[in-house]
């Protein structure tokens, strides 16, 4: 399977979800601190929406270039490679690495990068969490570990997203299961909300101030009273 097509089959649930604005807020911050302690021109919250990705998040920083909703082509980006392996990715210097001299972030002076992938809890591709240097940058062990700790932070957060979305369509369904009218099959009395049971009179009387008188259909007359003549 083309690894695009892996992202969009991944991402139909989910891609559309709209982020609460509160928590939107909280990712800002996020990526703010994330620049302050790395010390990088960029720290970003990346969201994918094949084929395209979109700069989510963008940190308030100096020098940095990823203006917040613009968008680029999936193809040859550092945050690509990373949503189709779903594993970190380290490159130092994308100068000095065959692989990586000609991705279009060189054109932004961005030549190093950090990035790793932020998943829905039932596994779906968000996006990623990343920084990007104009220098060279290696990144310690202590750096990987602390974007580690903040894409956790995101993570648990759409986590609760999920949640809420499952307790939203939960609810809808006892909205229509509230809809059913239960129906004793011998008496025919109907059963309330409260447990209790009554006669779908009563119930009509008290659901809709509806009075009901009693008649009887013809095609009751012609089973019950046969040899009644027709008016």
């Amino acid at each position: 399977m083309d690894p695009d097509s892996k992202i969009a089959d991944s991402k139909i649930a989910w891609n559309k979800i709209e982020i609460p604005s509160d928590m939107i807020e909280n990712w800002q911050k996020i990526v703010n601190v994330l620049a302050k302690i790395f010390n990088v021109p960029a720290a970003l919250i990346m969201r994918v929406h094949p084929p395209t990705i979109e700069v989510f998040i963008s940190s308030h920083t100096e020098e940095n270039p990823y203006e917040k909703g613009e968008e680029a082509k999936l193809a040859g980006l550092y945050c690509t490679t990373v949503i189709q392996s779903q594993k970190q990715l380290l490159v130092p210097d994308a100068l000095k690495d065959p692989v990586w001299d000609h991705n279009p972030d060189i054109e932004l002076g961005m030549v190093s990068y950090l990035g790793m992938p932020i998943k829905w809890s039932n596994g779906d591709t968000f996006g990623t969490i990343c920084v990007l240097d104009k220098k060279e940058n290696s990144y310690s062990e202590l750096y990987v570990e602390t974007l580690s700790q903040f894409k956790e932070m995101v993570e648990n957060q759409l986590n609760l997203i999920m949640k809420n979305q499952e307790i939203l369509k939960i609810n809808k369904e006892i909205d229509e299961f509230k809809k059913i009218l239960p129906k004793c099959s011998y008496c025919e009395n109907v059963r309330l909300p409260d447990e209790t049971w009554v006669s779908i009179e009563e119930y009509l009387l008290k659901k809709q101030s509806t009075a009901v008188s009693h008649s009887i259909c013809p095609d009751c007359t012609k089973i019950h009273f046969p040899d009644l003549d027709e008016t």
